[in-house]
């Protein structure tokens, strides 16, 4: 009965012993799983931001463009895919924790091949696109399916390499196709490492504290055991500790027992400083968290800038017409970055106005159609800046002096004016309106500025490019006037109307001929091709076949063939004989020059002038008649 009673009953002071220790070791388990899971989480998010920002200077040394280009083993011998090999390269050396770097493509019938690789300079795809990705993560493949900017993979991996973490982000064409997916690889064992060294040292500091738990419990539970009403109101409430709650025990339930008041004492501050600590711990977290989500915002915020700094770029390097070019830059611009208006003004010839020459916003477009410009120098922000060549920015457009009220644009809160210049010539101004207060950052400025450099300097090379097409169509007109009346003079000069080709051989034709045919007209049928030098028709060649006879397309641009061939050898003729002519005429001027210097009598002279004149023109008389000269007029 005795050993049934011991086995099913436990004293008070066990119980207490029991309820201390159960409350000591789940407090020091809450406080040492809290600080190595927050450790744990500070530790990876700084490693994921890390290789983030990596991954997003990596693709900005990459031109999908030219990247696309590889697809045999012949391209690696580019000079581009040598650099960013090097390049790539370069990277993985300066930082010793990344190991690799590639770019990997998905054909039509989703797999995954590598194409370059930078972390094993012996590793070269041969040829490219062959190598399949064996077994790719489910974020590389949500990347191809959606890619959506640079992304991190949640979990560390373990291979040949150690720990491995991998980031992936899209490289875009021109045309915003996906060309292929760059991926880093960078190590993680010094953060496993880590995480390993602080759980080590956690169980060694939550094993030695077992112990000292254990003694503490066995001492108070001896001083207090007689104490039952008192240590059964703390066995209660270290109960509901496990349970999280860290609540006091009121003084008035120690009675008149100063070693129940001391207990409960003890027990109010241990559970006061673990309340504080938890808190601490929590706000600790919370911050962190915050500056965390902060530092990602900022991150994300600059990698989409950067992405909308390469795709304008990349839209207006590819336009060269001025027409075309602005109202396009001012579409891209207000797409990628967000903001309601941009608009795009040009000074005049007279440098008096900067007039609206691009808008993407209706309101804008309706300017453009009344002819909307503003005073350089004293209308709004943008006269402003047109006469100083200073950015100017109204965080909020109702305290600024120079704002100018436009009832097209009504919504607008906040403007920035940055100038456009062509050196140190002020050509003009972008102005970019949003409906938000205080809507540009220092960010934004510094991103829009650079973005207003590379918008002045397309303007210029269209407005370049224009001038030459310019230039280059009157000279094809000039030419071809040229040509045109060269070749029309040419008949009459020559007397000749053209050559017949036949078996007899070529026959010329002069304007008294007829033109002819040989045998029936009837059974014959003619190929008229025309002759057309730089343009312009200089004749025809004309081809006579039988009427039966089928003349297969080949044989018609072989004629075709012929007659450019025909048109060339006659210009070439045709200028031979010019120089040719103008070689005698001037070889003639050059010898009647010479027998006249051969004397210095004056009347030698014209006498010898004379007679060469008439040898040289074949004349019966020429005169040489003197001529006064008029005096000067007074001044």
């Amino acid at each position: 009965m005795d050993n049934r009673s011991r086995q099913r009953y436990i004293s008070l002071q066990a119980m207490i012993t029991i309820g201390l220790v159960a409350m000591g070791i789940v407090a020091s388990a809450i406080i040492t799983g809290m600080f190595y899971l927050n450790f744990r989480t500070q530790v990876r998010e700084d490693l994921k931001l890390r290789l983030r920002n990596i991954t997003d200077i990596t693709a900005l040394q990459l031109d999908p463009e030219k990247l696309a280009t590889v697809a045999d083993k012949t391209d690696l011998e580019n000079e581009f895919y040598i650099k960013y090999q090097k390049e790539l390269s370069d990277i993985i050396n300066t930082d010793n924790d990344v190991i690799n770097i590639y770019t990997v493509r998905q054909n039509n019938n989703g797999k995954i091949y590598f194409y370059m690789d930078a972390g094993d300079p012996s590793y070269v795809p041969d040829p490219p696109g062959v190598i399949p990705y064996e077994q790719p993560t489910d974020l590389l493949l949500a990347t191809f399916a959606s890619p959506s900017g640079t992304v991190v993979e949640n979990n560390i991996y373990t291979d040949e390499f150690g720990s491995v973490i991998s980031a992936y982000t899209p490289l875009y064409k021109q045309n915003g196709s996906l060309e292929s997916i760059l991926a880093v690889d960078m190590k993680a064992d010094t953060v496993t490492k880590a995480e390993q060294n602080i759980l080590q040292k956690i169980l060694i500091y939550f094993s030695i504290s077992i112990p000292l738990i254990i003694l503490l419990a066995l001492f108070l539970g001896h001083r207090f055991s007689r104490q039952s009403v008192a240590l059964t109101t703390v066995a209660a409430r270290i109960a509901h500790i496990s349970e999280g709650k860290l609540e006091t025990i009121p003084i008035s339930a120690a009675g008149n027992s100063k070693e129940a008041f001391d207990l409960i004492q003890i027990f109010n501050k241990m559970s006061g400083e673990l309340r504080n600590l938890i808190q601490n711990l929590e706000q600790r977290v919370a911050e962190r968290t915050v500056d965390l989500e902060n530092a990602s915002t900022l991150s994300g915020k600059r990698a989409r800038q950067f992405e909308a700094i390469t795709r304008t770029s990349s839209t207006i390097a590819s336009v060269q017409n001025l027409r075309e070019l602005l109202p396009l830059i001012s579409e891209v611009i207000s797409r990628q970055f967000g903001f309601y208006h941009v608009g795009i003004f040009l000074i005049d010839t007279g440098n008096e106005y900067a007039v609206l020459s691009a808008a993407n916003s209706e309101g804008g477009k309706k300017m453009i159609q009344r002819s909307h410009q503003l005073k350089i120098g004293e209308q709004g922000i943008v006269g402003y800046v047109a006469q100083t060549g200073k950015p100017r920015i109204a965080l909020d457009v109702g305290e600024d002096v120079n704002y100018f009220t436009n009832p097209e644009l009504p919504s607008t809160h906040s403007e920035m004016a940055l100038p456009l210049k062509a050196g140190n010539q002020i050509i003009g101004a972008l102005d970019i309106q949003s409906a938000e207060v205080g809507a540009f950052t220092d960010e934004d400025f510094k991103t829009l500025l650079a973005l207003s450099d590379q918008v002045s300097l397309a303007i210029q090379n269209a407005r370049l490019f224009d001038q030459t097409q310019k230039t280059l169509t009157e000279f094809e007109s000039i030419q071809r006037q040229y040509v045109r009346e060269t070749w029309s003079r040419l008949p009459k000069e020559e007397k000749l109307r053209g050559y017949r080709n036949s078996i007899t051989g070529a026959i010329p034709l002069d304007e008294k001929s007829e033109l002819p045919r040989s045998g029936d007209t009837k059974n014959k049928r003619e190929i008229n091709i025309p002759i057309i030098l730089r343009g312009e028709t200089i004749g025809t060649l004309s081809v006579q076949v039988p009427t039966n006879e089928h003349v297969s397309p080949d044989q018609v641009e072989l004629i075709k063939a012929v007659a450019e061939r025909v048109a060339l050898s006659a210009e070439n003729a045709r200028l031979f004989d010019e120089t040719t002519r103008r070689a005698d005429r001037e070889s003639l001027v050059s010898d009647i020059t010479t027998k006249i210097r051969g004397t210095n009598d004056p009347q030698e002279m014209i006498k010898t002038a004379v007679e060469e004149l008439k040898r040289a023109l074949g004349a019966t008389h020429v005169d040489i008649l003197p001529q006064k000269i008029a005096p000067p007029p007074d001044k």
